[in-house]
């Protein structure tokens, strides 16, 4: 008893300044906010018990990560059930050109040193992609879809809106540097083919120098992930573009630029590549398209004289993503496996919240 009380001691530490991960949005802390309490105050509430990890009762959840303390304090507890949520193929991470290499060495160290103590808690694996579910054969898997946290009222995808300047967005962060090559490339084409239309990305001082300055593109610093919810709820944009680099990693990844674009009522610009081949359908609720820098700027030149059809593409895109991303559902799932009952109705999906008509 005494080890347990102590665990738990320190494991309450732990999560006090804890970096908070976009992961745990989307995979459990969306839905089921209002049941993880601040203590261990009753046996039905989600208690987070380390900046990684949530213990209901006796069962336990992992969120991507985990510290070294806080892997030797779980280790002293015994679990009926371990979850493990991993929504990125991190083992392949040393292998992926296309990512930073601080990044890559990061998840490589990760891969090899602690993700095996990880897994030697004999966990279910839980993650968005098939991919990720088949590098660990010997551990039981569910799919699961990452929760749409937010959705645009699409107002401003009205067709009068895209006689403004354009506004375009890549919100991938520097885990996405591999696609940095071709957004350039869009941009360098856009600033002759459609003047005043911009390129907003989140790179920083990392961004190459020869880009600063570029007409087309409008660089803002990487933000925290609760300083960009905070962005993101009054951003909006016309089109947003999530490219995929042909790699193993890439592939890998969960559709959460499908939530993120619907959330800033974008038009959703995709890789003809898995995740979003298997959940986009071209020309309905979003373009796949092939990687290839004039394909894109055509597509986008095509969205600007066609605003029509770009608001129905939108529309049906935010569709996309409260269908996909239903918290009712992602809610349900953990509830039935933390064996919970639900004291309140399930969530419903996010309902559309206004926003302004963009500016010039």
């Amino acid at each position: 008893m005494r080890i347990v009380t102590t665990a738990r001691r320190l494991l309450s530490r732990q999560t006090a300044g804890a970096r908070p991960l976009p992961t745990a949005d989307f995979y459990f802390r969306g839905p089921l906010r209002d049941l993880i309490a601040e203590a261990d105050t009753s046996a039905d509430a989600i208690r987070q018990i380390g900046p990684h990890c949530y213990a209901c009762g006796a069962n336990l959840v992992i969120i991507r990560y985990a510290a070294p303390d806080e892997l030797a304090s779980i280790a002293a507890r015994r679990w009926e059930s371990v979850r493990y949520i991993i929504d990125d193929l991190i083992p392949a991470a040393a292998s992926s050109p296309e990512l930073p290499a601080d990044y890559r060495n990061r998840l490589a160290d990760f891969a090899a040193n602690r993700l095996p103590r990880i897994l030697a808690l004999h966990p279910t694996i839980v993650a968005p992609s098939k991919a990720i579910l088949d590098t660990f054969p010997d551990h039981e898997g569910e799919l699961l879809d990452p929760c749409c946290l937010a959705l645009a009222d699409n107002r401003h995808m009205q067709p009068t809106a895209w006689t403004h300047p354009l506004r375009f967005a890549f919100l991938g962060t520097r885990s996405h540097e591999g696609s940095l090559d071709l957004v350039t490339a869009i941009a360098d084409r856009l600033a002759s083919r459609l003047p005043g239309s911009t390129v907003h990305l989140f790179f920083g001082k990392h961004l190459p120098k020869h880009l600063r300055g570029h007409p087309s593109i409008r660089n803002s610093p990487p933000l925290a992930w609760p300083q960009f919810r905070r962005w993101m709820a009054d951003a909006q944009f016309h089109a947003a573009l999530a490219p995929v680099q042909p790699t193993p990693f890439a592939r890998a990844r969960s559709i959460t630029k499908v939530m993120d674009h619907a959330e800033v009522g974008a038009v959703g610009l995709y890789g003809r590549e898995p995740p979003f081949s298997q959940a986009v359908t071209d020309g309905v609720n979003g373009r796949l398209i092939s990687f290839d820098p004039d394909a894109w700027a055509e597509c986008l030149i095509e969205l600007a004289h066609h605003p029509d059809k770009a608001q129905a593409m939108a529309a049906a895109g935010i569709e996309l993503a409260r269908t996909r991303g239903n918290p009712a559902r992602i809610r349900q799932f953990w509830m039935e496996r933390l064996r919970l009952p639900d004291p309140a109705a399930p969530a419903a999906a996010p309902s559309p919240r206004p926003r302004p008509t963009p500016a010039d």
